[in-house]
């Protein structure tokens, strides 16, 4: 067989401009190929600062979070992150030192076997003994009154000069808004104990009777709808 290269002279003369956009595509076909698999090592390598690829465990999970290298990058990322790591202890059955644990600072909150109920830093700081609950009773009951729509009138009900005033600093001392407490004098000054008049949810009264309840007196409570939502009279005696 008699090969013409005159005629793929001719050939190649007459379509060098197709020739060269089939090369160019080709080349250009390949330096996308490689920027691919190049962005793909980088962004692999970025996954595995977070994420350990243990290849070797088969059984095990196929990606591990690494609380570790988290924490490094979580300073540039401006997260508050941060390990707490407990010291070994000897366990009582073996003797021997118990791993290292890393617990994240996330607060918790347990109750114990008697009823207390009390936040931990971390997990690793709650007893074994201990129970963990979304949030503790009294702090439940906190986070639902809003403290900044309660309004107070404490009127006083003795002959005893500014004590209105006085329960009025308490009640400030407990959180509540200077501007939504207003202190006058009742209409007669031989009240004994104290009286409260409200319309607002028991939630709400169970934070006035905590602070109510300093004062050591018999405390009357009746609910009145006639006064505004929220609202509080409450008449100290002797």
């Amino acid at each position: 067989m008699n090969i013409d290269f005159e005629k793929i002279k001719v050939w190649i003369k007459e379509n060098k401009i197709d020739i060269f956009y089939i090369a160019a595509m080709l080349l250009v076909i390949i330096l996308t190929i490689s920027v691919f698999f190049w962005s793909m090592n980088i962004i692999l390598k970025a996954v595995n600062a977070v994420f350990a690829i243990i290849p070797q465990d088969v059984s095990a999970d196929v990606l591990k979070f690494d609380l570790e290298n988290f924490e490094k990058i979580s300073k540039r990322m401006n997260i508050n992150f941060q390990i707490s790591r407990t010291e070994n202890q000897p366990d009582v059955k073996t003797g021997k030192n118990e791993e290292e644990k890393i617990c994240a600072q996330i607060v918790v909150s347990a109750v114990s076997l008697d009823g207390q109920c009390q936040e931990f830093s971390t997990p690793c700081d709650v007893p074994s003994d201990w129970q963990k609950v979304d949030k503790c009773p009294q702090m439940a009951i906190e986070s639902a009154v809003n403290i900044s729509k309660i309004n107070i009138r404490i009127l006083n009900g003795t002959a005893t000069t500014g004590l209105a005033g006085q329960w009025k600093d308490k009640f400030k001392a407990a959180g509540f808004l200077d501007n939504n407490i207003k202190t006058a004098n009742a209409d007669k000054k031989d009240y004994v104990g104290m009286s409260v008049s409200y319309n607002a949810s028991g939630e709400v009264l169970t934070k006035i009777s905590e602070v109510l309840q300093s004062g050591n007196s018999q405390i009357k409570v009746s609910k009145d709808s006639k006064l505004s939502e929220n609202y509080f009279e409450i008449i100290i005696g002797k």
